[in-house]
């Protein structure tokens, strides 16, 4: 059997300063949370949620978008999922190469109806950001 081989995007340049914080669109009061699966900000690292927003990027998702998976934990659980069917998918699995075709659609779709843009500042939409 060959060795697995991790799919890593492409991310910045070590030397590149961190990006501006994303406007934070989450309700992060605890009761509004309770039940849902996340990765606790303490068990990821700046790598990890690099990795993670760059795999987001590169299927089609607006970068601050991306970006609340550092502050949030459900978010950084769903991009870890969408992480693994990149990792499937490498691997051959069928299932996660149309998992990974629904996401670029869905993206895709959002963006021809105006549901999501590149600024967060865009009006209206279901994932604009709240005003600061």
């Amino acid at each position: 059997m060959a060795p697995v081989r991790l799919w890593t995007p492409p991310t910045d340049p070590p030397g590149l300063p961190r990006a501006p914080r994303a406007p934070d669109i989450f309700d992060h009061r605890p009761e509004r949370n309770r039940g849902m699966p996340g990765v606790a900000n303490d068990r990821s690292t700046r790598e990890w949620d690099n990795r993670l927003i760059a795999t987001a990027v590169a299927l089609g998702c607006p970068r601050w978008a991306a970006e609340q998976c550092r502050t949030h934990p459900p978010a950084r659980h769903a991009l870890l999922q969408v992480w693994g069917d990149v990792q499937l998918a490498a691997m051959g699995d069928g299932q996660a190469r149309e998992r990974l075709d629904y996401y670029r659609w869905c993206f895709q779709e959002s963006r021809q109806q105006q549901h999501i843009s590149d600024t967060p500042a865009a009006p209206g939409g279901i994932l604009a950001a709240k005003p600061i």
